[in-house]
């Protein structure tokens, strides 16, 4: 009978690591010895560093590395503020009812009627009711215009002040020749026709 030829178990070797030996310079050789001692220092981990508490931002980094850093205090005079809206609204108190009439006067859009000199125009009819009274005006063109107390009149800033059956009366704001503001009135009666008689036709 054929023999069968067992299988034999082989040993794997086993290897041993040797416990790490500390290189300490002798006393004749400490130059190489000391060199390779100082590279096998093991190497901090800054981002174990900084997770353990350190500051790695620029201004703490500076300050470790012992360098100030001069604070300046932020000073806001003679600056623009970033919370004032570029388009800011205007509240102005009027100090006075004719200062603020004034201003209101040189703001205020001139009517037709205010382009006109006072010889211009003519009175054609009068209006007088319970009331009040009103008085139709007319320009060299032909053109017609209602007037009533309050109506500006004239280049010079002029307002109707009364209206009768004979004509309507117009105060005036002129300057004299040292510019002072005077008060001047004028009146505005039916143009006469050539027998004499008022023309209110």
């Amino acid at each position: 009978p054929k023999q069968t030829r067992q299988p034999q178990e082989v040993s794997k070797p086993i290897f041993k690591s040797n416990p790490p030996v500390a290189l300490t310079p002798g006393p004749g050789d400490t130059g190489k010895k000391q060199a390779l001692i100082s590279e096998l220092k093991p190497v901090q981990d800054p981002v174990k560093e900084s997770q353990a508490g350190g500051d790695i931002d620029g201004a703490g980094s500076l300050q470790k590395a012992g360098i100030s850093i001069p604070m300046e205090k932020y000073d806001s005079k003679d600056r623009v503020d970033p919370f004032i809206p570029l388009i800011a609204e205007k509240n102005e108190v009027v100090g006075s009812a004719s200062s603020g009439d004034s201003k209101l006067e040189s703001e205020r859009i001139l009517t037709p009627l205010e382009k006109l000199e006072l010889s211009q125009v003519k009175l054609v009819a009068v209006v007088e009711m319970q009331d009040r009274a009103i008085a139709m005006v007319e320009e060299a063109g032909g053109k017609g215009y209602e007037v009533s107390i309050g109506t500006y009149i004239g280049p010079n800033g002029g307002r109707v002040t009364s209206i009768t059956s004979t004509g309507i009366k117009i105060e005036e704001t002129v300057k004299d020749y040292q510019g002072k503001s005077l008060k001047r009135y004028e009146e505005i009666k039916f143009h006469k026709s050539e027998d004499g008689e008022e023309d209110d036709s």
